[in-house]
Parts: C-alpha cells; sequence; structure tokens
C-alpha cells in the first residue's frame, strides 16, 4: 500500500498518479462526481487524497467515452478539480478502453521518467500492476474500494452466504481472467 516513504523526497522527481477508469454513467443534470461508477469514485478520492499528501505530484485520468460524450478520463479530472485539484495539475489519457491499453498509453505519453503511483480498485491493482511492468514501467500500487474489510468482532457475517458475495465473486473471475490474457500475451 502506497505511503509517503515510497518517495525518495528529491523536489525534481517528476510524480505522476495514474487514476485508471472504472466506469461511468453521463448525464447532463448532474455533477462528475454523480457520473462515475463507485469504482471510479472510490478510485479518483484515493488519487486526490494522496495528491494533498504529494504537492509536487499531477493527477493523471484514463478511460474512453462509451457514449461520444465526455471520456472518463475528462470526468475524473472534473471531479478532482471539484474537490480541489489544480488545473495544471491533471493530464488525461481519453482514448484507452482497457487496462492493457491504459499502460501502454501511458508508456507512450510520458514515458519511464515519472515515479508512477498507480491508484486502482485493489481487486484490480494486481493485473494493473502485471500490464504496467508488462510495459517497461514499475508503479507504487494504492489501491482504492476494498471489497472485503475485516472486521475482527462480526467474523461469523464474513461465512454468510449473501448477493453481494456472489457480486464479489463475478468480479474476481474478471480479474482471473484478465490474469490469463495477460499470461497468453507475455509468452509471445
Amino acid at each position: 500500500m502506497w505511503n509517503s516513504a515510497h518517495l525518495g523526497g528529491e523536489s525534481t522527481e517528476i510524480i505522476h498518479i495514474a487514476v485508471l477508469g472504472g466506469g461511468m454513467t453521463p448525464g447532463e443534470d448532474v455533477t462528475p462526481a454523480d457520473q462515475l461508477s463507485g469504482d471510479a469514485l472510490n478510485r479518483i478520492v484515493e488519487g486526490v487524497r494522496i495528491y494533498h499528501l504529494v504537492p509536487s505530484a499531477c493527477l493523471v485520468t484514463s478511460g474512453f467515452s462509451l457514449h461520444g460524450d465526455l471520456s472518463q478520463a475528462e470526468i475524473l479530472a472534473a471531479t478532482a478539480l471539484d474537490l480541489g485539484v489544480s488545473p495544471r495539475d491533471t493530464l488525461w489519457l481519453p482514448d484507452p478502453r482497457t487496462t492493457r491499453e491504459e499502460a501502454a498509453a501511458y508508456k507512450a505519453r510520458f514515458g519511464k521518467e515519472a515515479t508512477v503511483i498507480l491508484v486502482t480498485s485493489a481487486l484490480h491493482l494486481p493485473r494493473a500492476m502485471c500490464w504496467f511492468r508488462y510495459n517497461g514501467l514499475d508503479p507504487i500500487p494504492a489501491p482504492a474500494n476494498h471489497l472485503v474489510k475485516i472486521t475482527p468482532d462480526r467474523w461469523t457475517h464474513h461465512w454468510r452466504p449473501s448477493m453481494r458475495k456472489i457480486s464479489i465473486m463475478q468480479k474476481v473471475f474478471h480479474e482471473y481472467a484478465g490474469l490469463i490474457e495477460l499470461a497468453w500475451v507475455s509468452r509471445r
């Protein structure tokens, strides 16, 4: 998990907080934050939290436009502006559709010079880290949106079946499928 000790402390160091897209539903009469999915909202909140702890950092948001409107990258950035991020500290990658494309687009635009703090959902983080490493980058992981939170005084709750747990398993299978794709691609 990311903390400020990960950074070297040099004032000349370029630091990017890369917040991956996580879904959105466009809407003209709602705030940018209300357009984001729960995953995306948690990701940008964590990215902004880190941004406020690292004054020299820039926020890099990514994600495509599903409906031809504003991209996820733009909506994430607009939410960040609403949360106090300076416009000069926001950069967009508005074209990538997948984690694989996000990692490649980041490297194509920024290269390997910056220290990258990678913000995405905790469940998605292992696959995202693998794609960034596949592209020759070595990001610092910053998980957000933890789906499983251990509560010692309610341990029996974790064993009871529920619809939410079925939903979590669906996400787990999606991540395993993505890791299989990565293994297949990296063997070529």
